[in-house]
């Protein structure tokens, strides 16, 4: 059976697009469901591995040199580590890297966008329904992988790519909510900074031997640590598992923290 198109789709109808059932929200009109093609999906998942590898990059990268710095007085280890840490990540990167198209696979095959003259709805598996009322919407941005709807909630997002099904009628709809902003890239430019600044300010404090330094990039990381624990917390676009595993970003100055005061309380407990 074909799917059902904007002219068959009632608002009291029941969507079945996965496991479980969703309700269109009472009282819309003018409904229409969108998915993406099956013959465009890999549009979609190529924006999603630059995201990745963009992410990955720095980590290769520093953990090489944090390798090469800490075991800078062995050559013999150090030519060991350089071997094998490379071999390590990239096998760890490409496991990652298999179950993220696993779990893109399963979403996008469940990825729903619902629109009417009242809002827009996104569905999708393994994420909570997230609607956005027009009356709420703070901004439309065009880029070139599609279309962002940003609710005056600033978490609430909801990505609308260019693979869709009947994204030209689509995007003529979303035009007479509000005039589309160019870019909305701002807040992801913010995080990749964010992200950098986390895994660069370890390695220094983790290689430096002033404590000052040390204390300033602890305390840095931990704000940046916990602002990132709350937007991922918060956020509707989060799966669970995410959400569980949020307070890991505390290890990084955590560690930090143990480098500065375990020698100061091994020293204070064997005087």
């Amino acid at each position: 059976m074909s799917e059902p198109t904007a002219t068959q789709l009632d608002p009291a109808t029941v969507l079945t697009y996965r496991s479980e059932t969703t309700n269109v929200p009472a009282g819309w009109t003018n409904v229409s469901a969108h998915g993406v093609r099956p013959e465009l999906a890999h549009l979609v998942w190529r924006r999603t591995l630059r995201v990745l590898l963009t992410l990955w990059a720095p980590l290769f990268v520093g953990g090489i040199a944090f390798f090469a710095w800490t075991l800078r007085e062995d050559p013999q280890n150090q030519l060991l580590a350089l071997i094998f840490a490379p071999a390590a990540m990239i096998a760890t990167m490409s496991f990652r890297l298999w179950r993220s198209r696993r779990l893109f696979n399963k979403r996008i095959a469940s990825f729903r966008i619902i629109v009417s003259n009242e809002g827009v709805l996104r569905m999708t598996a393994m994420l909570p329904d997230l609607v956005i009322p027009f009356d709420q919407v703070s901004r439309i941005s065009e880029t070139r992988d599609g279309l962002l709807i940003r609710g005056r909630r600033g978490l609430d997002l909801v990505m609308i790519p260019t693979a869709i099904e009947g994204y030209d009628a689509l995007r003529s709809r979303l035009a007479a909510v509000q005039p589309f902003k160019k870019g909305g890239q701002g807040r992801l430019a913010i995080a990749v900074i964010l992200y950098l600044t986390l895994i660069g300010g370890y390695f220094v404090g983790a290689t430096t031997s002033s404590h000052e330094l040390r204390w300033g990039i602890i305390f840095l990381l931990t704000l940046i640590a916990i602002w990132t624990m709350v937007q991922t917390l918060s956020s509707p676009n989060t799966t669970l598992r995410q959400k569980i595993t949020a307070p890991a970003v505390l290890i990084l100055p955590l560690i930090l923290l143990a480098l500065e005061m375990l020698p100061r309380i091994w020293h204070w407990l064997f005087p």
